[in-house]
């Protein structure tokens, strides 16, 4: 397990893009960031950065379910969080705005609404 750990960080830290392109969306291998994740949930359950990372990651592999139901365990973190957390309250509500549209579905839009 360590070893998977420490060659998952390895390539986390060694890609200068990876948390700028995480954080814009933009991330092209979103198996790397779900392995962050749950190392981050793991390693720190009280830190928001994990149960966010895996809500943007699951969002990316279309498992809506399990991506609303991080969202709602980070919102119970974003409770307790440090300041220096608080920052990353915008990128939460992006998701949850953007789930909030897949638990609509595509029925309940309007033809003008996309």
């Amino acid at each position: 397990m360590w070893d998977s750990n420490q060659a998952m960080l390895e390539q986390v830290t060694s890609n200068e893009d990876f948390l700028r392109n995480l954080f814009l969306d933009e991330l092209h291998d979103w198996s790397l960031a779900k392995a962050y994740g749950e190392y981050l949930v793991d390693a720190c359950p009280e830190l928001l950065l994990g149960y966010l990372i895996l809500t943007r990651v699951y969002r990316h592999l279309g498992e809506f379910d399990r991506a609303m139901k991080t969202a709602r365990q980070c919102r119970s973190v974003v409770a307790r969080a440090d300041f220096g957390e608080q920052a990353f309250l915008s990128d939460l509500e992006y998701e949850e705005r953007l789930l909030a549209s897949v638990e609509l579905g595509p029925t309940e839009w309007g033809e003008g609404d996309r």
